[in-house]
């Protein structure tokens, strides 16, 4: 049986709520035994060239990432 663990942050177990600084782009998310949301730094991947988090990211053929800036 999966916990729901409401406003917090399936990964990094932060807060999530509205005023926690961690609201906007949080989605819904679920672990191996949790329920609830993931923050958008959970979600962020380091750009292959600058090694900055980003969530708008490209995906080459041969599986770099790169930001849009660097993609570019």
């Amino acid at each position: 049986m999966k916990t729901n663990i409401n406003d917090l942050c399936t990964s990094c177990h932060e807060d999530t709520s509205v005023g926690s600084g961690r609201f906007v782009n949080r989605i819904p998310s679920e672990s191996d035994d949790e329920i609830g949301y993931m923050c958008a730094q959970c979600q962020s991947v380091e750009c292959d060239k600058c090694q900055e988090l980003t969530l708008e990211y490209i995906t080459t053929e041969c599986g770099s990432v790169f930001c849009e800036e660097c993609a570019q």
